[in-house]
């Protein structure tokens, strides 16, 4: 018992070193384009929640850390939000969000949730997400110039965030869309 204590410690505490080191690395590199690539599965926890455009609220979020408690589990890694539309982030407008994270132990399959397994277009935002707007307009500039069509359902994956500095300028967002090439099924 002590033993899966500890390894849980460990990996709590690795995931949290990962993401540091992920943030410094875009924010030295000043890394903003925006790519394709291969999104491996990965099975999340999850909570469905009301956004009402209080991002800090949505990061923060007591709601489901008493959900996750009450399952008896604990987080690590990045907070994620998918958001069901991304023309209404874009418009600031109030939606349905899902709020996904890893889990130190394992969950019951109608816990969790599956991201990944399919190409995405993705691209960093650096900055404060009060702006995040320009960077899906950025990245639909980038599906349009380059063929693809984009879900409508969007991803954020706080990289750096209100947990891990007051300094907004430092905030990393890696923003995903699934997509495929127009013209394809």
């Amino acid at each position: 018992k002590e033993q899966q204590e500890i390894h849980r410690r460990y990996l709590s505490v690795k995931d949290w070193h990962d993401l540091i080191v992920e943030a410094e690395m875009v924010m030295d590199h000043g890394i903003q384009d925006v790519a394709i690539k291969y999104v491996e599965t990965s099975r999340y926890v999850f909570q469905e929640q009301q956004f009402d455009n209080d991002i800090r609220a949505a990061i923060i979020n007591i709601a489901f850390t008493n959900y996750i408690e009450s399952l008896g589990n604990e987080v690590s890694g990045p907070v994620i939000l998918r958001f069901s539309s991304h023309t209404a982030r874009m418009e600031e407008e109030s939606q349905q969000v899902r709020i996904l994270q890893k889990t130190l132990l394992p969950c019951s399959e109608g816990q969790t949730a599956t991201l990944g397994g399919c190409m995405m277009v993705t691209c960093y935002h650096i900055g404060p997400l009060e702006n995040i707007q320009d960077t899906y307009a950025k990245i639909a500039r980038w599906a349009q110039r380059h063929g693809y069509a984009l879900s409508e359902e969007s991803y954020e994956r706080y990289v750096a965030d209100y947990w891990t500095t007051k300094n907004s300028a430092q905030f990393v967002t890696e923003v995903m869309l699934k997509a495929t090439r127009r013209g394809q099924d």
